[in-house]
């Protein structure tokens, strides 16, 4: 129902029509560009995408975005839909990386919550940018701890959620409940550290001393932050006319629409499929690729969704297409003959169009080794264009 609700959104706001997209203008330094440090790099593009969202006005959130990479050489043109896909991505990649320049996230592993001394007028700008990712039907990170999408509906964390956030922690703090006589190794902890008073942790309290742990960490420390990021994901939803449906969605609803299965899988990416050139190349390039994608890993598979259509995963509803009205997109093959040697040549994708050039391989191993190339030569290239 959302995915038809957003459709028709898109529908009526012209989606179809370059003249009513709204342009966005990134400011992005190139490799060998100054300032030369990564570290520069990435705050100019961070702070650039943070400062354009910030001005974005609520009729302008529902428009389409066209994306403009200032001072990204060969990133001139139309975005049909690539470059936008790049700059969420790019976004996430460097806001959620624990050395990025910028402090918007934190966390002990791989998951991140909001980090207590970052800027809430910054947190406020990414909860509107997460609104309006999803509503471009784009993924959100699968680094944003669950905790984060709970807040996001009001809905309070639980001892499970702290377990996914920080681990090791957490097992220390069940072990301590679960066994009698524990709270001798925390002697000198008292309530304070989970923001109450000066009551020492006795076998007496540890369970409410945990429970509030918690609420302490997930919550507590960082309340101003979550309620920034809550904020203008609400505002947006309500300048883009979804806050009935969202209201609709629980906890798992709205992990599925920000990143689709959890999984990624061959049989699901091959049903994308069609194919398009000479029929002897078309039989022998898809009996190779079937092949291929059915031996590859999760990671790898993600890699050549991310390489021909910028998504990490299969979205929910399916790939979105430029006419949001129309049957989700499909991966369309071209099998081209390769007069030079097809077996140096790397595949080429067109991500606006889910497009994969694939030149006709004399065997899958052979496929195998160049989709991987070509794989590599896209991860290490920065923004890629359509």
């Amino acid at each position: 129902m959302l995915r038809q609700e957003i459709a028709q959104l898109h529908n009526a706001q012209g989606w179809s029509t370059p003249d009513l997209w709204h342009q966005v203008r990134v400011r992005r330094i190139p490799q060998g560009g100054v300032p030369s440090r990564d570290s520069d790099r990435q705050y100019v593009c961070v702070r650039s995408v943070l400062d354009a969202f910030g001005l974005i006005t609520p009729a302008q959130l529902k428009k389409r975005l066209s994306v403009e990479f200032s001072g990204q050489e060969g990133e001139v043109g139309m975005d049909y839909g690539a470059l936008t896909s790049n700059m969420y991505r790019e976004f996430w990649s460097i806001a959620l990386d624990p050395k990025s320049p910028v402090q918007l996230f934190e966390g002990p592993g791989e998951l991140k919550l909001p980090h207590p001394d970052s800027s809430c007028a910054d947190l406020k700008v990414v909860g509107k940018l997460m609104m309006k990712s999803l509503y471009d039907m784009r993924p959100l990170p699968r680094g944003l701890a669950p905790s984060l999408y709970k807040g996001l509906l009001g809905v309070v964390p639980n001892a499970d959620d702290w377990h996914w956030y920080d681990k090791q922690q957490a097992t220390m703090m069940r072990r301590m409940v679960a066994l009698p006589g524990a709270t001798r190794d925390w002697d000198g902890v008292t309530f304070e550290m989970v923001g109450g008073a000066d009551t020492a942790l006795t076998e007496e309290n540890k369970l409410e001393f945990y429970t509030r742990r918690v609420q302490y960490e997930l919550i507590v420390k960082r309340e101003a932050q979550l309620t920034a990021l809550r904020e203008g994901f609400r505002e947006a939803q309500e300048a883009i006319g979804l806050c009935n449906h969202m209201s609709l969605l629980t906890y798992s609803d709205l992990r599925l629409l920000a990143h689709g299965p959890e999984h990624v899988k061959a049989p699901d990416i091959v049903d994308l499929l069609t194919f398009e050139g000479q029929p002897q190349m078309i039989g022998r390039a898809k009996g190779h690729l079937i092949s291929v994608l059915n031996a590859m890993l999760e990671d790898d598979l993600r890699r050549f969704l991310l390489f021909v259509t910028e998504f990490g995963s299969i979205p929910e509803g399916g790939l979105p297409r430029d006419n949001s009205t129309s049957a989700p997109g499909k991966i369309e093959v071209k099998v081209v003959a390769d007069a030079t040697g097809s077996a140096h040549r790397r595949p080429e994708a067109h991500t606006c169009f889910y497009e994969l050039v694939l030149p006709d391989y004399e065997s899958n191993v052979v496929m195998r080794r160049m989709l991987l190339e070509a794989f590599d030569s896209a991860d290490g290239a920065g923004f890629q264009v359509a």
